[in-house]
């Protein structure tokens, strides 16, 4: 048994001065909604799209319903997130100062899908020339920099909810403010990897065929025939 004073090495309580969550072995959770929510308003709030036709940019946070949490276990940052996003787009084109808009639907945020595998589908409000010529804008620019977005939350949550969950030790083990890359396994991958492995399996499979008599079988019952097709 370790010796108190003594700084024995087994005695692993001094790694931390508070003797909370030693080595952090044990599982801690901190609830990352309410921050989530602003991280996405202030990064979505900043996308603009120009080329020489006009300009368009996100005009409004319509909708932002989900929930995220980010957990702890042997030192490991866990995270679970689901997020639907609505983003409103307004713009003006070269040959009109009218205000045109139109929506961004971002569905399926979680931590089961890549950046890359998040469905956007984008509209117009109204049908029109200059609706179509931003609309291709949003199409082209914006939805490539809402995937950006998606995939800078990853690191947000790694890194400034990591120091929450993962605490330091006197090793100088934990969250240092410098982002570890997920492993990010999306759900079409490992179906995927799954089909190759059946695919696989099929091609080295092979059937013996074995040379037998034919079996037959044959019932004698000691009775009357009268127990057998009327049965009490």
């Amino acid at each position: 048994m370790a010796v108190w004073g003594k700084g024995d090495a087994r005695w692993i309580v001094e790694e931390r001065e508070d003797a909370k969550n030693v080595n952090n072995w044990h599982w801690s959770e901190a609830d990352a909604t309410i921050s989530s929510k602003k991280f996405f308003k202030d990064k979505f709030m900043e996308l603009t799209a120009t080329g020489t036709d006009g300009s368009v940019r996100v005009s409004e946070v319509t909708t932002c319903t989900g929930e995220a949490s980010v957990n702890n276990r042997k030192g490991k940052v866990i995270y679970f997130f689901e997020w639907n996003i609505v983003l409103k787009w307004a713009g003006k084109t070269a040959m009109s100062n009218d205000n045109i808009t139109g929506k961004v639907e971002i569905e399926n945020i979680s931590e089961e899908n890549t950046a890359a595998e998040v469905d956007i589908s984008t509209r117009q409000t109204k049908e029109g020339a200059e609706h179509a010529i931003l609309h291709a804008m949003v199409k082209t620019q914006l939805v490539p920099r809402c995937r950006k977005v998606i995939e800078e939350y990853i690191e947000f949550l790694q890194v400034t909810h990591g120091k929450k969950v993962v605490l330091p030790t006197k090793k100088g083990d934990g969250i240092n403010g410098q982002p570890t890359k997920p492993k990010t396994t999306s759900v079409n991958a490992l179906k995927k990897k799954m089909d190759e492995t059946v695919l696989s399996s099929d091609k080295k499979k092979t059937v013996f065929y074995i040379e037998h008599d034919p079996v037959g079988l044959t019932y004698k019952y000691i009775c009357r025939i009268f127990a057998i097709y009327f049965p009490k």
